[in-house]
């Protein structure tokens, strides 16, 4: 039976949920909007008719088809709602399969492209925020060697867009610069915002 909602952009809330339960869904909906990494979580999930469906904290309904989800379930289609969300959105739990999927997850069950577009989403900012943190280093006449608590390879790695700034090293970058660390990220936004990426200069070169 389809629970005939009128707007997307509303919390479906059971009638059978009590005060604690409503109480994790309003802890997952603010703690899911305070995300700044892109990153999508679960508010609330639940079954309509033969499909799991998902809210996010944007109100992003996303349908996954039972079909999609047997080989990690089974086949009786009873257990499809025997879930339980995590306290933080990040996943669904299956206890009698031991299965743990995420929006992430659940998204490239019905759109395997999903993955590939998140990977380049990554490599894309790994290159340009890299490119940042060198033209900001090299403008500042700072030399590799200059920054306290990142090995020459560490930096050269980020720099390349070989792995990401983690906050260690964003300390670390910010103290040889001698700014605070929310400057020291002010001034790289604006930089990366014109800075080219590995990535933009080779499709420019094509």
């Amino acid at each position: 039976m389809s629970l005939q909602i009128r707007s997307s952009q509303r919390l479906h809330i059971a009638s059978k949920r009590d005060r604690a339960s409503e109480g994790e869904l309003i802890y997952r909906l603010v703690s899911g909007m305070a995300e700044h990494d892109g990153r999508e979580t679960i508010v609330d999930a639940w079954v309509e008719e033969e499909d799991l469906v998902l809210l996010s904290p944007c109100f992003h309904r996303m349908v996954v088809p039972s079909e999609k989800l047997k080989r990690f379930l089974g086949n009786d289609s009873s257990r499809l709602s025997d879930f339980e969300i995590d306290e933080d959105g990040r996943f669904l739990h299956w206890p009698h399969s031991d299965t743990h999927l995420g929006w992430k997850q659940l998204q490239q069950l019905i759109d395997p492209s999903a993955a590939i577009e998140d990977v380049k989403k990554t490599e894309q900012f790994k290159q340009t925020y890299g490119s940042a943190v060198r033209a900001l280093r090299e403008s500042s006449g700072l030399k590799q060697t200059d920054v306290v608590g990142l090995t020459p390879r560490q930096l050269r790695r980020i720099e390349h867009g070989e792995q990401t700034v983690s906050r260690k090293a964003l300390e670390a970058l910010s103290a040889a610069h001698g700014i605070p660390v929310e400057e020291y990220l002010r001034k790289l936004a604006v930089l990366a915002a014109k800075t080219p990426s590995t990535a933009n200069e080779a499709s420019a070169q094509e």
